[in-house]
């Protein structure tokens, strides 16, 4: 193992002591313009006046927000369970998931999709994706097979 010599001791401490000097000499230049920042005056803030109809200079304001529109609500996804969530598009969607569709006991048509649901005739128990009202169940889905007594709906999603 090298050992230090007394001469390359030296030249580190000529060094440290060079940098501790433009260190100090910052945080010196630092301190004095915080102190003239300081020492400047504050700027007077602007007076607000409750009555803001008597001043002709605030009439563009106040119209700004006599002619905004009225917000529009969000619309209903429907009476539907929100059963899938796309983390991509940021939607929720009625209707059977893909766990439903690979799960045999369900007992799906093999052309469902995920968001696919059903307009069934009164007797069907399955509420996750049957309805006997497509209209309260989903407001934004299209049909997509009709037979005799079912009709196949899928949500686009809300």
């Amino acid at each position: 193992m090298n050992q230090p010599t007394i001469k390359s001791l030296q030249e580190q401490l000529v060094a440290h002591k060079h940098l501790l000097q433009m260190l100090g000499e910052t945080i010196a230049k630092t301190e004095r313009d915080l102190q003239q920042l300081l020492n400047q005056p504050n700027p007077p803030l602007p007076r607000l006046n409750a009555d803001v109809g008597n001043y002709p200079e605030n009439t563009d304001l106040l119209n700004l927000f006599q002619d905004a529109p009225e917000p529009v609500p969000e619309p209903c996804p429907g009476e539907g369970i929100l059963r899938r969530k796309d983390t991509l598009s940021n939607k929720s969607y009625h209707g059977v998931t893909q766990e439903d569709i690979d799960n045999p006991k369900k007992r799906l048509p093999k052309f469902w999709q995920p968001g696919y649901f059903c307009e069934v005739p009164p007797n069907y128990p399955t509420p996750q994706w049957d309805t006997y009202d497509q209209a309260k169940f989903c407001t934004n889905c299209v049909m997509i097979k009709k037979n005799k007594q079912t009709i196949v709906y899928q949500c686009l999603g809300h």
